[in-house]
């Protein structure tokens, strides 16, 4: 992890020299052929850097630089007040983002940042109507295959591995996180509990959870991303809903993107994978 592209900026979170020794040890993992990512959580302290976050990962060969937008539970709460960014940062990150990809000189992946699918579809909407023809990079298609990979190592159908590759939230449809303690979490940002691996099986906590049930039915969502015609690909992050609400079916609270009707959308009338 690296928390900004410089010693000043990584190591006003992780304290004095630790950026030269989190450097020395990429360096040494490189060194012996050991693939390497980083991953950076984009907050208030480095929203500046993302261009210097991209060089670093550059010059430094790594595989890929993974995008972590903040959520607000755990120990985001306590840095929420000073590193959230707006939900207008977040689409200018995203938008940076989308054009950094298709460079396709190393892998990106945006984390907790459903947004970026429709950002995505919106920015390659608008580039078909200019006549811009731009093909995703194969890394984003490696991206994909490692997304269904994943989801396919939990219990489900192959429209939970297909969820994986292309839509935005995966809390409890793509991707579930067992703790210590057996207890099942759709994700590890979102901490509502959908059963006990101690007390039954996962394949039924995942196959018969009401709490998943009604993270796979978008038309239980509510405000703006109950009426989005995104909300198939996107969904909003659901932990970021539940950090400011407490509950997990409640809009995106960092989505400035307005829906293009004040009532549901027939299935006809929205964004599908």
């Amino acid at each position: 992890s690296f928390d900004g592209a410089d010693a000043a900026t990584h190591d006003l979170f992780r304290g004095a020299g630790a950026f030269e020794k989190a450097l020395a040890g990429m360096r040494s993992l490189r060194e012996i052929g050991v693939p390497v990512q980083i991953n950076t959580t984009v907050a208030r302290h480095n929203i500046h850097q993302m261009d210097q976050m991209l060089a670093l990962a550059k010059t430094e060969g790594v595989q890929a630089l993974h995008l972590f937008l903040l959520v607000p539970v755990g120990c985001g709460v306590e840095i929420a007040p000073e590193q959230q960014i707006s939900g207008a940062e977040y689409e200018q990150v995203l938008h940076w983002m989308y054009d950094a990809e298709m460079a396709g000189d190393i892998e990106l992946k945006a984390t907790c940042a459903p947004h970026y699918f429709r950002i995505v579809r919106q920015r390659q909407a608008e580039e078909r109507r200019q006549g811009i023809v731009r093909r995703r990079p194969d890394s984003h298609h490696r991206q994909q295959r490692a997304g269904g990979s994943h989801a396919g190592g939990h219990p489900g159908d192959a429209q939970r591995a297909m969820n994986a590759m292309t839509k935005g939230c995966l809390a409890g449809t793509g991707v579930c996180f067992v703790s210590h303690r057996g207890e099942v979490f759709p994700c590890g940002y979102l901490p509502v509990e959908a059963g006990n691996i101690r007390r039954q099986p996962l394949q039924e906590i995942w196959e018969q959870s009401t709490l998943f049930a009604d993270l796979r039915d978008a038309t239980l969502l509510r405000g703006k991303c109950g009426l989005c015609e995104f909300k198939n690909i996107c969904g909003g992050c659901r932990a970021r809903a539940y950090g400011m609400t407490h509950e997990y079916l409640d809009e995106e609270p960092f989505c400035t993107y307005e829906p293009q009707t004040t009532k549901p959308l027939s299935s006809s009338k929205l964004v599908e994978m």
